[in-house]
């Protein structure tokens, strides 16, 4: 020990000595222990620590492979989609879903909102349910429909915790959406990105002369199923 300690103190007085080389030393060493910690929460929080829903060694991810271009794995278009729903004989369920940007308006101050486009078996595919409320319906997939659940910080921050929120219209981006139920507050999806702050069904893509959901070209959604 007093050979270590003789060892720190000479250190120490050369540091003192050379307070330029201290300095960037230090700074150094700040990034070099800065930049290892925020890529190990990454690592952490995607590939080491288990999925946050129930039984997450049995949900997977879904994609396109394309083998003309060397075996490339893609999203999904939406009427692969509907075809691998149609024809799953392996998944006790499989569910679609994509990112979308809304506007609330009506409300004190309006807001952007980050949010999610999904297929109706969405939640029931993670093995989660609503605090309160209910799922989306197979039927609120058809255009005509408007149907929102909200996250649970969402409800509280614009909503104050309102339990009569439930069947309230709501207008995002021009349209009114009734909410049919608020996630609990654990619940964050996605989970290596910004969550959703509000979840629709995938209706307003079904709408229009040429639809989202009848072009296979456009690859444009991601897909989750539980195996059986």
């Amino acid at each position: 020990m007093a050979a270590i300690w003789q060892d720190v103190r000479y250190g120490f007085r050369r540091l003192a000595h050379s307070p330029g080389f201290t300095i960037v030393a230090v700074l150094t060493l700040a990034l070099g222990i800065g930049a290892n910690t925020a890529i190990f929460s990454v690592i952490d929080a995607v590939l080491l620590r288990p999925l946050p829903f129930p039984d997450p060694g049995r949900l997977v991810a879904v994609e396109t492979v394309d083998t003309i271009h060397g075996g490339i794995s893609e999203d999904a278009s939406y009427p692969n989609f509907f075809d691998w729903r149609s024809q799953n004989k392996v998944f006790s369920s499989i569910a679609a879903y994509r990112d979308n940007a809304f506007t609330i308006t009506g409300v004190p101050q309006a807001a952007h909102l980050t949010g999610d486009l999904v297929s109706s078996e969405f939640f029931s595919t993670l093995g989660v349910a609503p605090q309160i409320g209910r799922l989306f319906l197979p039927e609120e997939e058809k255009p005509g429909h408007e149907a929102v659940i909200l996250s649970h910080e969402l409800w509280q921050d614009e909503f104050h915790g309102d339990p009569a929120i439930l069947n309230r219209m709501i207008t995002l981006g021009g349209r009114g959406y009734t909410v049919v139920g608020v996630m609990p507050p654990d619940f964050h999806f996605p989970i290596d990105t910004p969550p959703a702050q509000l979840w629709v069904t995938i209706a307003p893509d079904a709408e229009g002369q040429s639809p989202l959901t009848t072009q296979r070209g456009a690859y444009l959604v991601q897909v989750i199923a539980r195996l059986k």
